[in-house]
């Protein structure tokens, strides 16, 4: 899914809609704006496959769909807008007046009959030309739970401009020591409020797993959706994979002899780091917006805040139930560099 988010002045909305609406059927576009946004598109795909944690992602994520169409989508290696031009964009800009293609949330001090008196005004004019399109149809992931390892491509960039890098060759000094990524994938539940509960557990192992490798690590998580019911784990920068196996060990241990105690408080602080990362977005209109475009996109536009109420309830016994069911060693997929020790 792709986000448009116009913040202005809730008296300024009829206008922004109808600039909008307008820019849609009637702008176009020239061949040196077409060259230029492909360029730009080609660019970013480049420098984000330079990423370590990138590259890995990629092939790990594409070895779970692998034989279906989410395949192509984790393809590292292919062409980004090879034969993109001026002509196969404008056949492509016909395609944004289908109305099907699209959803609206207004968030702030709106009227929902405003709101939707301004829509019906502007983009009403546009038909559906296909049918809205279903997210069910996503195939689910294969994880085969073990240990894999990728071969990065570890790329070495600078600041310096040619000018000033001068006329003599610059030497290369190996290095034997690498900090490469190390990443952690779990199989989310296919429940809503179980998968509500992984995530407040990734989110928790995440703040543990820092505390243990430190700062320097890098350590994130990304967390598991209907779309994609993958969880992750991962530190960016990681000297010896040894020490990040034996950290996992270490907080998932606590973790879990936390949950199993009478006198527990561990409910309250999952529940707090979920509100944290995932409830952060609603301190803004435009986070919200987002939110109510994840749920509109299954049909659930305040999923958000029935997540909420799931994690409010959620006891440790129920967080429990989850860590052994999708944490333990033999539901996880280990991926290190081939250049890690």
């Amino acid at each position: 899914m792709s986000y448009v988010n116009i913040d202005c002045l809730c008296d300024e909305t009829q206008a922004v809609l109808e600039a909008v609406l307008s820019a849609l059927v009637y702008a176009d576009i020239n061949p040196s704006t077409a060259d230029r946004l492909v360029k730009e598109q080609r660019a970013q795909w480049n420098s984000r496959i330079t990423l370590l944690d990138k590259q890995m992602e990629l092939s790990t994520m594409r070895s779970f769909y692998r034989g279906t169409a989410f395949d192509r989508y984790y393809d590292i290696d292919a062409p980004v807008l090879y034969r993109t031009d001026i002509h196969s964009m404008l056949l492509a800009y016909t395609q944004l007046l289908d109305a099907s293609l699209y959803s609206l949330a207004f968030v702030g001090n709106i009227s929902p009959e405003d709101a939707f008196t301004q829509a019906q005004d502007t983009f009403g004019i546009l038909f559906e030309q296909t049918e809205r399109g279903s997210v069910e149809d996503v195939p689910p992931p294969v994880l085969k739970a073990g240990s894999r390892k990728v071969q990065l491509h570890h790329l070495y960039t600078t600041t310096m401009t040619a000018d000033m890098a001068g006329d003599t060759v610059p030497v290369l000094v190996p290095t034997t020591e690498y900090r490469d990524p190390v990443q952690y994938y779990f199989p989310a539940p296919a429940d809503g409020a179980e998968r509500v509960r992984f995530n407040a557990l990734l989110i928790e192992m995440g703040r543990m797993l820092e505390a243990e490798l430190g700062s320097d690590a890098l350590v994130s998580v990304t967390l598991a959706d209907r779309t994609v019911p993958v969880g992750c784990l991962q530190a960016k920068s990681v000297a010896r994979i040894a020490a990040f196996d034996k950290a996992w060990k270490k907080i998932y241990a606590a973790l879990e002899k936390e949950l199993s105690r009478h006198d527990s408080d561990a409910a309250e602080r999952l529940s707090l780091g979920w509100l944290r990362k995932v409830m952060a977005g609603t301190q803004t209109n435009d986070g919200t917006a987002r939110l109510l475009q994840e749920g509109i996109m299954w049909g659930t536009p305040y999923q958000y805040l029935d997540d909420y109420i799931v994690v409010e309830k959620s006891s440790q016994y129920d967080y429990a139930a989850v860590l052994k069911d999708c944490f333990a060693q033999s539901k996880i997929v280990k991926v290190y560099s081939e250049s890690a020790k």
